[in-house]
């Protein structure tokens, strides 16, 4: 089949070519190219060269080495949308570079010299991009030269074997070239269907739709055109005419032009077809006849003149005119004179409406004017009789009329001037009648006045020479006694106390036309603009806005929007502790929560961090100093002010170093001391087994400044509020008895509670505390 295809495609790229070719192109030449009639080729066998017609690439402007074993293909696209193809070698590490060429408006000789007609081109080779390559969209490029891997790709540098897919048009022709680079014999398999996109061959045979267009009738020596509809996927009109009774021009078009050189009957065919198959004929039979002359006959009085074809003549007898038709035929005009005693006859008047015509010696007239007719008379002269014909209108027409206003003294005027006013002929007359169920004053002229609705109608007249023609137009009056249907009124529904809102009014779709609107706002103060109006809402809680229509009549139904007016944020109740520890994780909660706040935006200060609850927050004061905790509201409506806590962050106490003997005897009173911190705030102390220390109510500790000073203080055991100076203080705790200042226990820090666990005495007398002084 392919070579069937191919002998089909060189017979139609050889049109035009010069005859001083000494060679016919191959399958290795662009004219030679093979048509693309299914979707896969195999070649089995890689040429050799570049064929009869070599050097046909420009390597300046192409990526390829040009022609190299070369084999070419072409097709015309029949569906617009990306083309693609895949070339597979029989051998994989072969090497083939690609070149494609729309051609659709240029010619196998223009690729060498005219860069755009490339769309698409690859040379790329090496490693891994030998072996299979094609535009299959594995790449956006559309170029790649020689190489592989270089990114991006350009003219001389190839990044990878693949291209990206060709956008194509229907009816564009294109041309591709392979080249066998590696110069393999091994052959390749060539795939042109990787998308839907179609070409010549993947349809059905083209068929013309409808016949040929063009006379069927014609005369020699004309020239006449005749057509088809295209056909889907044909590229060629082959026509022929049998017997060949004329010559056909612009062969292969699907529209000719025929000059036809001699009469007869001869069948006129058109077949279509594309370089893959042939589609079935189309026929019409051609009927060529000699145009037949033309005669006219003419009678004239005698002494006069008479006119044929354009020349004037003052005899009798017969003159010949030959002309070249419009078809191009020759044809011919004979006039005959016959010369006749004049007979003039008195004019005749008619008269007839508008729209009528009027018969008058064998010619018909519509159209008023003095129409002179040529009569043959008894005597055989020309008698001429004058038709005076007037034609009457009567037309009634009433411009449209408006609506009837609202209560009884209302009237209304009906508009007849645009009705016929101007009578066809002197004595004409032409009167006009209104009729109706409320005409007050005159009614039979053009212009009426009316009180009531209803339907009126006029009557518009006119006769001449008995003749009658008449008129009507009715118009029906419509009273506007009805107030205007609701209006609507849009969003918004949900502003906010002190802001602004815009309500437009939409007319009412249906019923009486409104002269203008009342607006009436609750919660708010407006002012009006046309249909508009900008509301400043005062008040929160619940409002409406509310709008009626109006007219002559009243006002209608109102349009309502319920409002709900929001309020902004209150500032939030924030509790929590003003003094915290260093390292303390403490919640902050908002108390009680607003139930129109939808947010709270937090802020802490002092480096401390903290976990977002919303209406709370857990902050986490370690590394922290002073700072503040603040928090605002947010809503639709805005943003509240701060609620702060300004919070102190207490350090922890160092670990005290304790002062005092590690060897006392049983009995002995031994003194402990510990440096005062000014970060502690209270002391607990324990003693060792054996050893017990009581505090409680009524006990009291007696406080000596260790650092020589004579102040003193009295504290009761478990008050936590006593405060000294900066230094070392020392309490001791004896047994409460007869002297008050016996020695018996261990010792306190001064001015810290501390609980002393009572020491077990053989003689029973109870412990108690003192201090030394």
């Amino acid at each position: 089949m392919r070579n069937v295809y191919h002998y089909l495609l060189l017979t139609l790229f050889s049109i035009g070519v010069s005859n001083a070719l000494a060679q016919n192109p191959t399958i290795q030449d662009c004219l030679g190219a093979i048509p693309i009639c299914q979707q896969i080729y195999v070649e089995n066998a890689s040429p050799t060269g570049s064929g009869n017609f070599p050097n046909e690439i420009n390597t300046s402007i192409n990526c390829t080495a040009g022609e190299l074993n070369s084999i070419w293909y072409t097709f015309t696209v029949n569906q617009s949308g990306n083309f693609g193809f895949l070339l597979t070698p029989m051998n994989i590490t072969d090497d083939y570079d690609w070149s494609l060429f729309n051609i659709t408006n240029a010619s196998c000789g223009d690729i060498d010299n005219n860069q755009s007609l490339m769309v698409s081109c690859n040379a790329a080779g090496g490693g891994t991009c030998n072996g299979l390559t094609g535009a299959t969209g594995g790449t956006t490029y559309n170029v790649q030269g020689a190489g592989c891997n270089a990114n991006p790709p350009s003219q001389t540098m190839g990044f990878s074997a693949f291209n990206s897919l060709i956008p194509v048009i229907v009816g564009n022709t294109y041309v591709l070239m392979v080249s066998n680079w590696t110069g393999s014999p091994n052959g390749y398999t060539i795939d042109f269907g990787l998308t839907s996109v179609g070409v010549f061959g993947a349809n059905n045979p083209p068929i013309i739709p409808g016949n040929i267009m063009g006379p069927m009738n014609v005369c020699p020596g004309g020239v006449f055109n005749y057509s088809v509809n295209p056909a889907v996927g044909a590229s060629n009109y082959n026509w022929t005419l049998t017997p060949a009774i004329g010559g056909i021009s612009n062969n292969g078009s699907n529209n000719i032009s025929i000059t036809f050189a001699q009469a007869g009957v001869a069948q006129l065919c058109v077949t279509p077809s594309n370089p893959c198959v042939i589609g079935p004929p189309k026929c019409k039979t051609i009927i060529v006849t000699p145009i037949p002359p033309t005669f006219h006959f003419i009678n004239y009085c005698f002494g006069d003149t008479w006119t044929c074809e354009g020349q004037t003549f003052s005899f009798p007898g017969q003159q010949s005119f030959l002309y070249d038709s419009w078809l191009g035929c020759d044809s011919s005009v004979i006039c005959v004179a016959t010369a006749i005693p004049p007979i003039v006859m008195p004019p005749q008047q008619a008269a007839i409406c508008q729209g009528q015509s009027y018969n008058f010696a064998g010619n018909t007239y519509n159209a008023t004017g003095g129409y002179p007719v040529t009569l043959q008379a008894a005597n055989g002269c020309d008698s001429v009789v004058t038709l005076i014909l007037s034609v009457m209108q009567a037309d009634a027409v009433i411009a449209p009329p408006g609506l009837l206003g609202c209560g009884g003294a209302s009237t209304l005027i009906l508009d007849g001037s645009g009705s016929t006013t101007t009578p066809a002929a002197a004595g004409a007359v032409l009167p006009s009648l209104w009729t109706g169920p409320g005409i007050v004053g005159p009614n039979n002229l053009l212009i009426a006045t009316i009180n009531q609705p209803g339907t009126y109608t006029l009557t518009v007249t006119q006769t001449f020479m008995g003749v009658t023609c008449t008129d009507q137009a009715s118009v029906t009056v419509t009273a506007n006694v009805a107030v205007p249907n609701q209006p609507t009124v849009a969003v918004p529904l949900s502003p906010c106390t002190g802001g602004t809102s815009t309500y437009t009014v939409t007319p009412p779709a249906s019923g009486p036309a409104p002269t203008g609107y009342t607006w009436t706002v609750t919660g708010g103060t407006f002012t009006t603009s046309g249909n508009t109006i900008t509301v400043t809402w005062t008040a929160a809680g619940a409002g409406q806005v509310c709008v009626t229509a109006n007219n002559a009549c009243g006002p209608g139904p109102a349009a309502c929007l319920a409002i709900t007016v929001g309020q902004g944020p209150a500032v939030p109740t924030l509790t929590g502790p003003a003094t915290v520890c260093e390292g303390d994780v403490i919640n902050y909660v908002i108390n009680p929560v607003d139930p129109s706040t939808t947010s709270y935006t937090w802020t802490v200060g002092g480096n401390a961090s903290f976990t977002d609850l919303g209406s709370s927050i857990q902050v986490d004061f370690s590394g922290a100093v002073d700072g503040q905790i603040c928090v605002t509201g947010t809503n639709a409506c805005g943003t509240s002010a701060q609620a702060c806590i300004a919070v102190t962050v207490d350090d922890v106490p160092a670990q005290p170093v304790i002062a005092g003997v590690a060897s006392v005897c049983n009995g002995e009173i031994a003194n402990y001391s510990v440096p005062l911190d000014p970060n502690a705030t209270s002391y607990t102390w324990t003693v060792p087994a054996g050893a017990t220390i009581t505090a409680g109510q009524g006990h009291e500790c007696d406080c000596d400044q260790l650092d020589g000073r004579s102040e003193r203080e009295r504290v009761r055991t478990g008050d936590q509020r006593l405060r000294t100076e900066p230094a070392g203080l020392l309490c001791r705790i004896g047994e409460r008895g007869s002297d008050s200042h016996a020695e018996r226990a261990g010792f306190l820090l001064c001015g810290q509670p501390a609980e002393l666990q009572p020491e077990h005495r053989s003689d029973g007398a109870s412990p108690g505390i003192s201090c030394m002084r």
